[in-house]
């Protein structure tokens, strides 16, 4: 499972990254089943999550097998379905603490990774123009996608990686090692997170950036009440085109959102 939490960011990178994420999920599916056969691990798992995987699986096939081309559907169900397996060895790795902890570690270091190629994407001007509007946002120099490619899809893979090292930098039992390596990829993520120019992963990492400051300890309620003058100054020192890009957010005129209002009329 760690191995998987390391990799799964940079699957991307590699020709068949799906052929490479389903050998992986094999791989933790056996180890996990192994530790079962020799008593190592005793399972754990209620009715209610075969309940819950069993539908998943229907639904996939299902939809395989309505598809056109349903031979190479039916592989396409087969494949994510098997994949969905790894709910069995994922909820079992996470109810150790000790597991939960190097789990929620290698998620960091490979998100913190991530963050960084992604920055060296954009600053190596390979980020991609196709995912820009340029008749309104031609000075945002393209879009980051890290190894998902999709911008819109790397901005949530960061958003689910932010609280963890947030958590690793606030907690009281954290290490000054910890804490910087926390900080460095925290710092990592957030400038990453800029050059996806998400602004729906903008809206939820302010929104949950909040939420976490308000919620977590003292001290992060503090930073929240000491630090809001400084956030509430920064729109005076953003650069233009971030400023931009967030006032864009709700325009209708915006090719995105016209796109999305689209598909919504079309299958309304």
């Amino acid at each position: 499972m760690v191995a998987l939490l390391l990799s799964f960011p940079f699957l991307g990178y590699l020709p068949h990254p799906t052929l490479l994420l389903t050998l992986l999920v094999c791989l933790a599916l056996a180890f996990w089943a192994w530790q079962r056969v020799i008593g190592k691990r005793r399972p754990r798992l209620e009715t209610v999550d075969f309940m819950v995987l069993l539908l998943a699986m229907a639904f996939i096939l299902a939809g395989a097998l309505v598809r056109i081309g349903w031979k190479e559907a039916f592989l396409q169900g087969i494949t994510r379905s098997l994949l969905l397996f790894i709910y069995f060895p994922a909820v079992d790795f996470f109810r150790c603490s000790v597991w939960r902890k190097r789990g929620a570690f290698a998620l960091q270091i490979s998100g913190g990774i991530a963050a960084f190629l992604g920055i060296l994407q954009y600053f190596q001007g390979k980020a991609l123009l196709g995912w820009v509007d340029l008749t309104r946002f031609s000075d945002i120099g393209g879009r980051v996608t890290g190894g998902f490619g999709n911008p819109n899809v790397f901005s949530v893979y960061l958003l689910l990686v932010l609280p963890i090292s947030l958590v690793f930098l606030f907690q009281e039992k954290s290490t000054l090692m910890l804490r910087s390596s926390s900080l460095i990829c925290l710092t990592f993520e957030l400038l990453c997170l800029v050059l996806t120019w998400s602004r729906g992963a903008w809206l939820g990492a302010i929104f949950s950036l909040f939420l976490f400051l308000l919620l977590f300890s003292r001290f992060t309620r503090k930073c929240l009440l000491w630090g809001s003058p400084l956030l509430l100054s920064l729109p005076f020192f953003l650069p233009h085109n971030i400023i931009n890009r967030f006032q864009s957010i709700g325009d209708l005129r915006e090719s995105s959102i016209q796109y999305r209002l689209g598909v919504w009329k079309g299958v309304g």
